[in-house]
This record gives structure tokens, C-alpha cells and sequence, in this order.
């Protein structure tokens, strides 16, 4: 058994899983693979004998290493693999030099995938701040509902007043005393609902799943999109396929959120815009999707868009897009934002359900 062929089998030992965050490979000038582990090719695409892609970020460092007489550092490199999957790799150098000579003839890699790391990393970051929004909620919350509740008491009992007694001012008065009741109570109730949501995205949230049939849940959720639609002034086009499909949720909480979703659609295109609803099974996911051609926002905003107090529109608190995410999530969903050609998609993954 030849030197290259002990390291295989010793690399084969330690790193035989292409699951392992950690692999090895050896690379010469040429960028010729030397020896891999498992999962360095599977990240590669690459086996021992070929050339590692030109393009790579490791390439590139490879490249690098040769030409320099400096003593190696760990370093992190971006790599997309599969194209768009962006991993983050921490790179440990090891060079090898011919006997008696100052000449690399390869350098022998350990390469360790940090990405799992990273969104722990922003999933702990996201839960503190969550934990925060909660605590800041339930400490203020009685303060803002209890008065808050006493003025929507004091609007309806006003509002029943001029009801029964209509001759202590003319219609057209009642009518106008009304309609400033009614903005009252309009204002109260917005306010009502952004404590709540603070409330629930900061602490534990869990609602009660039960079996959706999507199509009629979709068959009822579209007639609110159309009025909505209607009133703000959009163009609407929808796409269902007639197929039986079932997803473990919450009819209600999953119709506020991808309302919440729409608002934002139709609050981003002009009047005459066009809106698109659309609906796609696949064999183990039900997945919606709201379109607006509002002209689209910076991939790095939709990337933070998820984020609570997060919000580039001014007067907004920045909870819309948070709080649906959290409903997604207790349902097993995963919501992600695209924006590109002036267009920003929101699709909504849910796994299907399997009799």
C-alpha cells in the first residue's frame, strides 16, 4: 500500500461519512486532487485523480498559498454549492515540501462547514430578540390594553346613545358623529392587535393543528383576497390546481397571516398593479405564493425582512412579516422572500399530509 493510498484509507476511517462537517483533501499546483475524503467530494462535485473547478473560493485559496512564503493562517471562505446554497468553510493549510528543497509539492486541507453553526448562530440571535419583544410586551401590555379598553367602551357607549336618541341632533350630525366612532374604534382595534402580536411573537406560541383541506380552504381564503384586491385598487390573477390535498394548521391563523402577506403586496403596488395568488402541490408540499410588481426591494432586505423592528417602509413597526413567520413556523412552514425584475415572491412551504 502506497503513501497515498494509506492516507485514503486513513481519511476513509475518520471521515467516511459525506454527512461529517469536517473533511481533508490533498491538492498539488495543478490543483489535482491528491486524496479526498467523502464528503469534500460531495461538496466538489470532484474525485481523486480530476482538477477541483478554477472557479471555486478553495481554488482560489490554493492558488494563493503556493505563491506565498508566509506561514499558513485558518482562514473562511464563501463557496456556493449547488449553485445558490451558500456554505461557510474554515480552511486549515498544512504544506508539503520535497526533502531538502523549499518547493510545496501539495498542500493537505481540513476544511470544517461552519454554515450549521452560523444559523444556530442567527437562530439564537432571532429567539433572544424574540424573548426581549415578549418580555417588553408583557410588562407594558396592561398598561396600553386597560386604557385602551376603556375607550372603545366610552366610543360604543356614545355610539349607542346618539342611537337612541337621535332627536338631540339631526341625521346628517349622527351620520358624521358616526363615521369619527367608527375611525375611533378602527384606530383602537389596530392598536389591540399590534400589542397582541408582541405579546405572542416573543413568548412560546403554540396554536391548535388540526387537517386543512387546502382547496377549500383556498376556495374561501381567495374570495377575501378579491375584495381586498378590489379596494386597493389591483389587478388580480389567480392559479389552483384541482387537487386533494390536506396540511396540518390553523384555518384561521394561516388566512390572517397570508392576508398580512397580501396587504404588503397590494401596500407596494401602485394602483393598477398587478397581483398574482397562486397555489402549487407537489408529492410532499403544499406551497403558496403571493406576487407583487411593486418594483422589488434589495435581496439583503428580504433576507432581514423576517426580522422583529426590521422594516424599510417609514411609521412601521416592523412586527407584519415577524408575526406571520412565527405562525408558518408553528405549522412546520418555511416562508422565503425573492425579489428580482422589479417582482418580490413570498412563498409559503407546508408539508403535505400522506394518508
Amino acid at each position: 500500500m502506497n503513501f497515498y493510498q494509506q492516507q485514503n484509507r486513513i481519511a476513509s476511517i475518520i471521515f467516511g461519512s459525506t454527512k461529517h462537517m469536517i473533511c481533508a483533501a490533498a491538492v498539488d499546483k495543478e490543483l489535482n486532487i491528491r486524496f479526498a475524503t467523502n464528503s469534500f467530494m460531495e461538496y466538489y462535485k470532484v474525485t481523486i485523480g480530476e482538477r477541483l473547478d478554477y472557479s471555486t473560493g478553495l481554488a482560489n485559496h490554493i492558488l494563493t498559498q503556493f505563491q506565498s512564503d508566509d506561514t499558513p493562517e485558518d482562514c473562511i471562505i464563501e463557496e456556493y454549492i449547488q449553485e445558490t446554497k451558500k456554505h461557510l468553510f474554515v480552511v486549515s493549510d498544512f504544506p508539503q515540501e520535497k526533502p531538502q528543497k523549499k518547493e510545496k509539492t501539495e498542500i493537505i486541507l481540513f476544511i470544517c462547514d461552519i454554515t450549521p453553526l452560523q444559523q444556530q448562530y442567527h437562530d439564537n440571535l432571532r429567539e433572544e430578540l424574540l424573548r426581549l419583544v415578549g418580555e417588553m410586551a408583557a410588562g407594558t401590555a396592561h398598561h396600553i390594553l386597560n386604557p385602551l379598553a376603556v375607550i372603545k367602551g366610552s366610543l360604543q357607549l356614545i355610539k349607542e346613545k346618539l342611537a337612541d336618541n337621535e332627536t338631540m341632533a339631526s341625521r346628517s350630525v349622527i351620520h358624521r358623529l358616526n363615521q369619527h366612532l367608527e375611525l375611533g374604534f378602527q384606530q383602537v382595534k389596530q392598536i389591540q392587535t399590534h400589542i397582541q402580536r408582541m405579546i405572542q411573537i416573543g413568548k412560546p406560541f403554540k396554536m391548535q393543528l388540526d387537517i386543512v383541506d387546502v382547496p377549500a380552504f383556498f376556495s374561501d381564503f381567495i374570495a377575501e383576497v378579491q375584495k381586498e384586491t378590489m379596494k386597493g385598487g389591483c389587478k388580480l390573477s389567480c392559479e389552483f390546481p384541482y387537487v386533494e390535498a390536506n396540511i396540518m394548521g390553523h384555518p384561521q391563523y394561516l388566512k390572517q397571516a397570508l392576508l398580512e402577506l397580501l396587504a404588503n403586496a397590494i401596500e407596494a403596488s401602485r394602483r393598477g398593479g398587478h397581483i398574482f395568488v397562486g397555489v402549487e402541490i407537489t408529492e410532499t408540499s403544499v406551497i403558496f405564493q403571493i406576487r407583487d410588481e411593486g418594483g422589488g426591494i434589495h435581496q439583503e432586505y428580504a433576507d432581514r425582512a423576517k426580522l422583529p423592528f426590521y422594516s424599510t417602509k417609514e411609521n412601521s413597526l416592523g412586527l407584519g412579516l415577524n408575526y406571520c413567520d412565527v405562525i408558518f413556523r408553528n405549522m412546520d412552514a418555511v416562508m422565503t422572500i425573492d425579489s428580482k425584475d422589479g417582482q418580490t415572491s413570498v412563498l409559503v412551504t407546508i408539508p403535505r399530509l400522506i394518508f
